[in-house]
């Protein structure tokens, strides 16, 4: 095997393994995808507003949040800040009208992912961070699916202020 083919699949498989980790829905993607994909991928929202925008799908609702500011406005996203254009998708959250069994998402290391304790509703919320990705389990049911900045996007963070 010749040395540059070696080379080669070497940087293949760094690239892919680092696109691989980021989590899109349905060809949205946090910090890349904007209001404008969004909107050509499922249509007219239900509900507008100027951070968000709420679709009523068959089965589930979504809500996508956008950011408003490049590292300066008053919302500050719990994942943190990022350094991307006003309008660009910050998170995508999924819910479900009918809870699905936490078996069917393969989620690895589940019980590492754990973020807290069962809030008033019993829910639970784990988060992998490498991936962007955050469940909320309710008696072994996932409710909801959050879709998030990755370990992959730590260069767009935007470097914390004092206040």
């Amino acid at each position: 095997m010749s040395k540059f083919v070696v080379i080669a699949a070497f940087w293949f498989l760094i690239f892919s393994a680092n696109s691989s980790v980021a989590k899109e829905w349905h060809g949205i993607v946090p910090l890349r995808s904007t209001r404008e994909d969004v909107r050509k991928r499922l249509g007219i929202p239900n509900r507008q507003y100027e951070i968000f925008d709420d679709y009523d799908l068959e089965g589930y609702s979504v809500s996508v949040l956008y950011a408003t500011d490049n590292c300066e406005g008053p919302l500050r996203y719990w994942w943190g800040t990022y350094r991307v254009s006003p309008g660009t998708v910050l998170s995508i959250t999924v819910e479900f009208d009918e809870f699905i069994p936490s078996s069917k998402f393969k989620i690895p290391n589940l019980p590492r992912l754990k973020k807290g304790d069962p809030d008033h509703t019993l829910t639970v919320d784990y988060f992998d961070a490498e991936r962007g990705i955050q469940y909320s389990v309710q008696d072994k049911k996932v409710s909801e699916v959050e879709y998030g900045p990755s370990a992959t996007d730590a260069s767009l963070r935007c470097v914390p202020r004092n206040r």
